[in-house]
């Protein structure tokens, strides 16, 4: 690779291997390369292969289930439940995906949840890759505590990663991909490299004053919920679509867990939805080119040169950087730990 960019090829062959390197087998570490490539070829480069050299530390200390695959707990209708059994996040979540589409296109939707997981990376990939089979998608995740609920002076509740995707013909998905505090911790930690500032007052300080500060809101881990209260309590429900749905642990119950040391025990839960249960499959497809097409024709704002919708901006990312390469900036140090500690070439040399 020259320069700076590295082709998607390229850094979804280094990350299969270097999961091989530490035991994973082939099939599991294509999917997971799959999920954190991706990340990074749409920008989302807090949640792509940054993430990944801490993970290949935390799998060689033997504390995750490498090459585990989903088994069925049990299944009532158009919804099973699967356990993970401490493996990696995302190869189980690629594998639990199609459960919840093979429920929804024999009965109309599936759900499909599983405990014993881990952190699955980017949630975008899994909606996405459901509405890209023709199903209306819901993707979520509990964490740690990601945030403090509004009016505590601690994290106290998962930052409810979610991502809701809708297939569109002929076109890319629409997809929502976001958590419910007002900035990532990964997304935090980009800031606080630059040695910038957040573009708001997105968390508290030690006296409980509000500041844009990143490395001052990563000591004190009081990011704000969005919208205060109400992000506060959709983040308190989606606890009970996961965590307590999938008779897992709730995050409150995992945090424990990870200051003593031991493995994160993560619950996702996963919602496919046949867009033509109630009308037909040309109705929808009309109806959400009216609904995409009147959003992008409303007047403008001042200041502002296009609206852009859910996946808008990823979407075209994705077309610059599968056409041109990805960019090193961001994940060059995480490839460079990897190298090192696998005795990996570096995948650009």
């Amino acid at each position: 690779m020259a320069g700076d960019i590295i082709s998607e090829t390229a850094l979804k062959d280094f990350v299969a291997t270097a999961l091989g390197r530490v035991g994973m087998g082939p099939d599991n570490a294509r999917r997971a390369a799959d999920v954190f490539v991706e990340a990074d070829l749409r920008g989302i480069d807090s949640h792509g292969v940054a993430g990944l050299s801490g993970r290949i530390t935390t799998m060689k200390a033997g504390k995750l289930n490498v090459d585990a695959v989903p088994t069925l707990v049990r299944q009532i209708g158009n919804t099973a439940l699967l356990d993970g059994h401490q493996g990696f996040g995302p190869s189980l979540c690629t594998i639990v995906i199609e459960t919840a589409v093979k429920l929804a296109a024999e009965g109309g939707i599936g759900l499909a949840a599983i405990r014993d997981s881990s952190h699955w990376a980017c949630p975008a990939y899994y909606s996405r890759w459901m509405a890209n089979q023709g199903f209306i998608a819901i993707s979520m995740t509990n964490t740690n505590p990601g945030m403090p609920l509004y009016g505590s002076a601690a994290k106290s509740v998962t930052n409810a990663p979610i991502a809701i995707a809708a297939p569109r013909r002929g076109h890319e998905p629409i997809v929502l991909d976001m958590s419910l505090q007002q900035v990532s911790w990964s997304g935090m930690k980009i800031f606080a490299d630059d040695g910038a500032r957040l573009p708001g007052l997105w968390g508290y300080d030690e006296k409980g004053k509000e500041t844009d500060d990143p490395v001052v809101i990563a000591r004190t881990g009081r990011v704000k919920p969005i919208g205060d209260y109400k992000g506060s309590g959709f983040a308190f429900m989606q606890e009970i679509l996961t965590g307590v749905l999938g008779a897992g642990m709730i995050s409150a119950q995992i945090g424990a867990m990870t200051q003593k040391g031991e493995p994160a025990h993560y619950s996702q839960t996963f919602i496919a939805i046949r867009p033509d249960i109630f009308a037909s499959r040309a109705e929808y497809d009309a109806q959400i080119d009216a609904l995409y097409n009147t959003a992008k024709a409303s007047p403008l704002a001042e200041g502002f040169s296009e609206i852009n919708l859910p996946g808008d901006r990823s979407n075209a990312t994705f077309a610059i950087r599968r056409r041109d390469g990805i960019p090193l900036k961001r994940i060059r140090k995480s490839l460079e730990e990897i190298s090192s500690t696998l005795d990996l070439p570096r995948p650009w040399l």
